[in-house]
């Protein structure tokens, strides 16, 4: 087929190739008669559209319109079966992403703020803003509001798990009464920050609960680059809890959890927490985000010796890093349950390292430093 053929010519040629194609995909299904008399036409079309016969072009295509759809029909309902092809198609593909190369994951507790945040809930005396407002606060901020008045004298009974998917933690809050509410945070959370929980009794038109909610950053985390190079210190890195039976002691939880913390020390490393200071292999630890840590500004508190905890629990105790194992320590070193309870992390259970807050856009938006 020429550049300078006529239109027609060329959509001939390019029906002809489309039969061409089908014919032999559907070969398996096509008796011997069928086959060879519909390659005959189409070998004629083929011919037909290298002379530029206009007549012969609409005639065989006609006839090879209706004979296919007589031998191979089209499917019922085809263009719902190519919808869901193409769905599963970018299921799988999506699936595979998250299995090799990236995987969403939400932080779920304060042990890395400020660098991370994770759920943050606080009562306010206010009323919510207007919904503009509203709107524009859950965009930009992740933040929800919550207003509960309560229409009878009621108490509350317990506080429910009602996690959705990997990105959302709430809480069913169940009333004597029979009355359920939903806020976007975990029972602990509804807890200790909100100060809500099983006994809590309200009267008839009186507030409560009025809060602001601010979900904790959604995260990215490169399953990709650990195939390439070993871990390094202050990586913020994810990891799972399986058999970390310290940890698991600690919470009480027999299902594997992921944990997002700053790694802190390597195989072979010693290391030493002197408040407000990391000390690594008798040296101040000297990469940026640790001294960020130890600044003491901007949030951070430094590291802290936690006498309760098992390691690093005073300024003249060091631990050194077996083989196969990484410290993890958060940044928010008072209120983090790390390797200083439960020891270092096995290296078949890192995941990835942190790299990206894709949501929500105020704060962290961008690369986890």
């Amino acid at each position: 087929m020429t550049l300078f053929a006529p239109k027609y010519a060329k959509e001939a040629y390019h029906i002809a190739k489309n039969v061409q194609r089908l014919l032999r995909y559907k070969r398996d299904i096509l008796n011997n008669g069928d086959f060879e008399r519909l390659s005959a036409k189409n070998d004629d079309l083929f011919a037909a559209a290298k002379a530029s016969n206009k007549p012969a072009i609409e005639a065989l295509t006609k006839e090879l319109d209706v004979e296919i759809g007589k031998v191979a029909p089209m499917p019922n309902h085809h263009s719902w079966r190519e919808n869901c092809e193409t769905i599963l198609v970018a299921i799988v593909i999506a699936l595979g992403i998250r299995a090799y190369f990236l995987q969403p994951f939400k932080i779920p507790t304060g042990s890395m703020q400020p660098t991370l945040n994770g759920v943050i809930a606080k009562r306010q005396d206010t009323p919510p803003p207007n919904a503009v407002q509203r709107a524009w606060e859950k965009v930009w901020n992740g933040r929800t509001y919550v207003n509960l008045v309560s229409p009878v004298d009621d108490e509350v009974l317990q506080l429910i798990n009602r996690p959705f998917l990997w990105f959302s933690q709430s809480t069913q809050i169940v009333m004597a009464s029979g009355s359920t509410y939903k806020i976007p945070c975990s029972p602990q959370d509804t807890e200790i920050q909100l100060g809500i929980r099983p006994g809590t009794t309200v009267k008839t038109g009186e507030t409560l609960l009025r809060a602001n909610i601010t979900t904790g950053d959604q995260v990215f985390v490169d399953k990709f680059t650990y195939h390439f190079r070993a871990p390094q210190r202050a990586d913020v890195f994810v990891f799972t809890t399986t058999n970390i039976e310290a940890l698991q002691r600690y919470t009480g939880a027999s299902q594997t959890q992921f944990y997002i913390k700053r790694l802190a020390a390597l195989p072979g490393d010693n290391a030493r927490i002197d408040e407000p200071n990391l000390f690594l292999n008798g040296e101040l630890a000297t990469q940026w985000p640790f001294q960020r840590v130890m600044s003491l500004q901007n949030g951070y508190q430094g590291y802290m010796n936690i006498e309760s905890a098992p390691l690093l629990s005073k300024p003249d105790q060091s631990f050194d890093i077996p083989a196969g194992g990484y410290l993890a320590l958060g940044d928010n070193s008072r209120n983090s349950l790390d390797s200083r309870y439960w020891g270092p992390v096995p290296e078949p259970n890192i995941v990835g390292r942190g790299w990206l807050v894709y949501w929500p856009f105020g704060q962290h938006f961008g690369f986890v430093k």
